[in-house]
């Protein structure tokens, strides 16, 4: 991996202005672009469809970074291909959750960096894609309804596992030749697993974000399971008190910045990160728009959480984000004793929900131990992974250089696809 990470940044400074695909490659790729099964993670075609995926998913950071055609969103949303997406991630989860327990040790002492590599950016690579794209209302109405409840649910869960703070108490092996020599692989392989989730679980957080702007022009079923059957709400509070995206090491504090843990000088640490913001982006959506509060049952329990915040309303906090005085005043009507859309919530209560099939079909699909066992003798085996090793050597050298140029102001950030580039986050500009 490292004479890759060489090679591409020989080469950083050409083709700055060139895109990865024209917009005819694009649109050829997400029209072949197919469904897989659990027991089909890692076999040749997925593999394939993995390296298109990231192709994409660079393609469409470009032409966001540069305020060029978005052309990619475009055909997704002509195409109809979203739902392929929803479901790559949700079938990824299932296998990751299910599969990769009894893969691990094989995985990460016999399988080579490139496809190791791979298995640990796919999720992150399609969260990553579907943020780029589903920041348009038009792409977010493109989205049928079940997969809209797949992707409500999926970042639900992400934002549980957010909260579960398994990233902030997971120990980075120090950066000393010794200690990484004394890191197992099975360790490392760990390491970088914790790394990508903490990835696509950021996304998620930015995809909620999006859905939660459009509450009022998708399907009502979503306006349901995002603030009801999920409790969204809840989930927000503690990202808010506690972010996993601020943690203490070697007595400095750092900060997630562009998916790069930096550390922060202690003036900037009133400043709002991406994540910062797209949290408090969201909670204001859910409480100020009257149709989420209406469909909100605000206990006592939930009233005493969601005022928890109230204590980080302040100057410094409305001054980079303005757009949140509204919330304010919805705390303080709260605190009052103001709640006048309870009782509406209350009357307008729905019997039947719409509820998502897509991860409860896939999980009662067979052994976990026979796909494990398959998986490690046809698709990660030393002779199986041999195979793929030129092709994706190649389109891996590719996708690094383009990368590079993309963000070649950070030379620091760990080798990974997920990109870092955001919109402006206090605003849509549709």
């Amino acid at each position: 991996m490292e004479h890759l990470i060489a090679r591409a940044k020989e080469d950083v400074s050409q083709q700055a202005g060139a895109g990865l695909l024209t917009a005819p490659e694009a649109e050829h790729i997400i029209e072949t672009l197919r469904s897989f099964g659990v027991d089909q993670v890692g076999s040749p075609e997925w593999r394939a469809q993995h390296g298109q995926i990231t192709k994409l998913n660079l393609q469409a950071h470009h032409n966001a970074q540069t305020h060029s055609d978005e052309f990619v969103k475009s055909a997704f949303v002509s195409l109809d291909k979203f739902p392929i997406l929803v479901r790559e991630l949700v079938t990824f989860e299932v296998w990751k959750a299910n599969v990769l327990p009894l893969l691990q040790q094989h995985v990460a002492e016999q399988v080579d960096s490139m496809t190791s590599y791979m298995l640990l950016q796919h999720e992150a690579a399609v969260a990553n894609l579907l943020e780029i794209t589903l920041y348009h209302q038009e792409a977010c109405e493109a989205v049928d309804e079940d997969s809209l409840l797949e992707l409500c649910d999926w970042g639900y869960r992400k934002l549980l596992s957010l909260n579960s703070k398994v990233h902030k108490q997971h120990k980075a092996p120090d950066q000393n030749p010794k200690a990484l020599l004394d890191v197992s692989a099975e360790e490392d392989f760990q390491a970088k697993l914790l790394e990508a989730d903490f990835g696509a679980a950021t996304s998620a957080l930015t995809i909620l974000r999006y859905l939660s702007d459009y509450l009022n022009v998708l399907p009502l079923a979503l306006l349901t399971r995002m603030v009801r059957t999920n409790d969204t709400l809840m989930a927000l509070v503690p990202l808010l008190e506690d972010p996993p995206w601020v943690r203490r090491r070697n007595k400095k504090t750092e900060k997630s910045i562009g998916n790069v843990w930096t550390a922060v000088e202690p003036r900037d640490r009133l400043r709002l990160t991406q994540h910062d913001a797209q949290a408090w982006l969201m909670l204001n959506n859910l409480l100020v728009d009257p149709k989420a509060r209406a469909k909100y049952d605000m206990d006592e329990y939930r009233k005493e959480t969601v005022l928890r915040v109230r204590r980080y309303m302040n100057d410094i906090l409305l001054d980079q984000l303005p757009i949140l005085k509204d919330l304010q005043r919805v705390l303080d009507e709260l605190t009052m004793g103001v709640s006048s859309q309870q009782d509406e919530s209350q009357a307008t209560r729905l019997i039947i929900e719409q509820v998502p099939v897509m991860r409860d079909a896939l999980l009662k699909q067979g052994n976990w131990q026979q796909v494990a066992d398959r998986q490690r003798q046809a698709f990660f085996s030393p002779a199986a992974s041999a195979q793929q090793s030129k092709r994706q050597m190649d389109d891996m050298l590719k996708a690094l250089d383009f990368m590079c140029n993309l963000q070649p102001d950070k030379p620091q950030a760990p080798v990974s696809l997920l990109l870092s580039y955001t919109r402006d986050a206090s605003c849509n500009s549709e």
